[in-house]
């Protein structure tokens, strides 16, 4: 399995996880119903045009990959002996 197998793999499992184990994982209601049951996950390139079709089409407060990837480093930095 190759390194991008792993992480694909891993960030499925995380949301699955959290949709099976988290309280807030509900509909509020008396039963407390899920909210989600099963996902569908995809990942797609930053670099594709169509994102920024989406930012165009939606407004522009819409985070695009380099915005997005900027703040994930502030929060989570990467540690590059880590890769």
């Amino acid at each position: 399995m190759t390194k991008n197998e792993n992480l694909t793999a891993w960030v499925i499992e995380l949301i699955d996880n959290f949709l099976a184990r988290s309280p807030l994982n509900n509909l509020q209601n008396q039963g407390k119903d899920p909210a989600w049951e099963e996902v569908l996950v995809g990942f797609a390139s930053g670099a594709d045009p169509l994102f920024q079709e989406f930012k165009e089409y939606i407004g522009p407060f819409t985070t695009m990959k380099a915005t997005a990837a900027a703040c994930a480093r502030w929060v989570c930095p990467v540690n590059p002996a880590s890769r």
